[in-house]
């Protein structure tokens, strides 16, 4: 049974509060983007694409602000879930009174990563439609599936790692 220490008030360190700010940077500059070029956009752009980064399904402009929306959605829920009791999450390793505090921090951490990551890599996927949809670029490329295995799983080792020096 994990410890009932209450360590949800704990405050914000400060890589935190950056992260939090990035990605609220990170919104607005997608709100922009989109806003910047939306009048220039063809009718239909590129809503998916295969795992080469080339578009395979077309759809209404309209839809380059579900992505806005999408992203300012997984931003709250993931405000939310860092905030939400950190005894109700699964850790890799035993909770006890003595490491309880530092698995939390380390577990918070990781969502404020996660949260920074989703953003970017929503702003990058709408960036990568008009840039297809302009004929500038052909498609989002292998290196936008780089960049989401590694904004995705970074954050993820670095916790377990962290998470298992400080047992």
């Amino acid at each position: 049974m994990k410890p009932k220490a209450n360590f949800n008030n704990l405050p914000l360190s400060r890589f935190e509060k950056q992260l939090n700010w990035l990605s609220i940077l990170g919104l607005a500059a997608h709100i922009l983007l989109v806003a910047y070029h939306y009048n220039q956009l063809p009718d239909r752009i590129p809503i998916h694409f295969d795992i080469t980064g080339t578009p395979d399904s077309y759809g209404s402009k309209g839809t380059i602000w579900l992505l806005v929306g999408l992203a300012t959605a997984m931003y709250f829920f993931m405000r939310y879930v860092a905030s939400v009791s950190a005894d109700k999450y699964n850790y890799p390793v035993k909770i006890t009174p003595a490491n309880a505090k530092q698995q939390y921090l380390i577990s918070r951490r990781m969502l404020y990563l996660l949260n920074t990551g989703m953003v970017v890599l929503f702003l990058l996927i709408s960036w990568g439609i008009i840039q297809t949809a302009k004929g500038q670029m052909n498609g989002l490329g292998t290196w936008f599936l780089v960049a989401t295995l590694f904004l995705t799983f970074a954050p993820i080792v670095y916790s377990l790692i962290a998470a298992n020096k400080s047992k």
